[in-house]
């Protein structure tokens, strides 16, 4: 087990824990749940949700597979999988989210994310179903749609 603060750049190849102010596990071949909040006193516009939307959707397939994802006005959560990046050594969440914070800032012109993501290794099945149904009710919750189907900011696995 490595205990360091990996860099962005660093592979994944066992059980890594370390602590900035939450703590992050990862593991290889794991699924993961993610929240990233926006900084303090910025919204996410619709035009800005979409930047962020398209910008997941770009790194599926590439660096993760894509099991959900919803934008809000002011965070978003992801259900990912890393990818292997070298035989049996995954990409690390660090680069994974580095790339699109930075991409979605840059495009907007502006920062726009907290520095630390939260994020939760998914151990099982009724985790992974618990989880992406907690995402389908987050835009009804939040009070932006009356119904999750009609919410253009979300994405699941099956969704046409």
């Amino acid at each position: 087990m490595n205990n360091k603060k990996p860099h962005k750049n660093d592979l994944i190849t066992e059980f890594t824990i370390y602590n900035r102010h939450l703590p992050h596990w990862q593991s290889p071949n794991s699924v993961y749940f993610i929240t990233t909040r926006c900084i303090k006193g910025t919204d996410l516009t619709p035009e800005y949700r979409e930047i962020v939307m398209d910008s997941i959707h770009y790194l599926d397939g590439k660096k993760y597979a894509l099991y959900a994802a919803v934008i809000l006005t002011d965070h978003f959560h992801l259900i990912i999988q890393p990818m292997e990046k070298a035989r049996d050594a995954y990409y690390s969440l660090p680069e994974i989210m580095h790339g699109i914070k930075s991409f979605t800032a840059h495009k907007v012109g502006k920062p726009l994310w907290q520095h630390e993501n939260f994020d939760r290794i998914i151990r099982n099945k009724g985790e992974l179903f618990e989880k992406i149904n907690y995402m389908l009710k987050n835009p009804v919750k939040a009070g932006l749609v009356g119904d999750y189907t009609a919410y253009k900011w979300l994405f699941y696995i099956g969704k046409e």
